[in-house]
């Protein structure tokens, strides 16, 4: 995961943010699997839930 993380920051980056992801409940790091291999992975904040209206 820390690999992955590397594409996305520089790599003196890595070891923060990944340790932000485990202790910050508001963060969420979802990793993508094959055949047991981490391939990629999505970080994400939780917001507070808003309501979308669409006019079609």
């Amino acid at each position: 995961m820390k690999t992955l993380l590397s594409y996305a920051t520089s790599e003196k980056k890595v070891e923060k943010e990944y340790s932000l992801y485990i202790a910050c409940p508001e963060r969420v790091l979802y990793g993508y699997t094959f055949a047991q291999d981490t391939i990629g992975c999505i970080g994400m904040l939780k917001e507070r839930q808003i309501s979308v209206k669409l006019n079609i």
